[in-house]
């Protein structure tokens, strides 16, 4: 993308300072997608209090190479009051769209999912940390669903390795996050050969996880808010996760753990 923009919904993720008064600025944009700009002089003018994540803004930018030039800034709202609970796992969405999605490339409905995932980070009312955590779950679960929609590697839940059918909700599957498929269990026979060979043709390349089709069947119908799927669903998206994040670990998960120490 070159040549100046008009303004664009946007929040801002990440920045840095740059020299004695400028930002190097990483902001999600509704037109755009994620863009990092050089924000002249963002540090020191009228503009400063606008330079905060959860808030949301216009901006406008020029140039082009892969780092913009600011060219205008501009509230469009307040900024959202998180408690610290919620705050972690808003920092968790920004840290996702900034290791997992490619620059300038427009994805206006993550842009809605985002901002309905911030919404629902407010909704908590747990009196201590795990409890806010275990009520924010389903939206932590949801939105990595939706990142992993956005870039085109969330796997077909919906789809059994076995006959390529619908799981059924009453069996159990071992899911392969690498595959991105699940094999149902049968009892008294062995999952793989002595060469690693899957009795459906599967290749052991990661240990998989157990769980139940009816987990499958929510997590193919984006539907993780049944408290029965929680534990499934956590165990399937973690792995998922880390294989399009690598091994560098996330800087958010230190905020989470210093919560839980209390």
């Amino acid at each position: 993308m070159s040549g100046a923009t008009a303004l664009s919904a946007a929040y801002l993720l990440h920045y840095n300072a740059h020299r004695d008064t400028s930002f190097i600025v990483d902001f999600f944009t509704l037109d755009a997608g994620l863009i990092t700009v050089y924000a002249r002089g963002g540090r020191s003018g009228k503009n400063r209090p606008l330079y905060q994540p959860f808030r949301p803004l216009y901006v406008s930018w020029t140039g082009d190479r892969e780092l913009k030039t600011l060219t205008g800034i501009e509230a469009s709202g307040n900024p959202i009051d998180f408690n610290d609970t919620a705050m972690a796992c808003a920092y968790y969405f920004n840290e996702l769209l900034l290791r997992l999605l490619p620059k300038f490339v427009a994805q206006p409905e993550l842009f809605g999912h985002y901002l309905v995932a911030l919404d629902a980070l407010t909704q908590g009312g747990g009196e201590t940390t795990e409890e806010r955590l275990r009520e924010l779950e389903p939206a932590l679960r949801l939105f990595e669903l939706q990142v992993l929609d956005a870039i085109g590697v969330a796997p077909d839940f919906a789809y059994c390795a076995n006959d390529a059918s619908t799981p059924l909700s009453s069996h159990r599957y071992r899911f392969y996050p690498s595959l991105g498929r699940a094999a149902e269990l049968f009892d008294g026979q062995p999952e793989f050969d002595p060469h690693g060979i899957h009795r459906q043709g599967l290749i052991r390349n990661d240990a998989g996880v157990e769980v139940s089709g009816s987990s499958l069947l929510a997590l193919a119908a984006r539907d993780v808010s049944h408290i029965d799927h929680s534990g499934d669903i956590k165990r399937i998206m973690r792995p998922l996760l880390r294989i399009q994040l690598g091994d560098r670990p996330l800087k958010s998960r230190r905020y989470f753990e210093s919560l839980l120490r209390g």
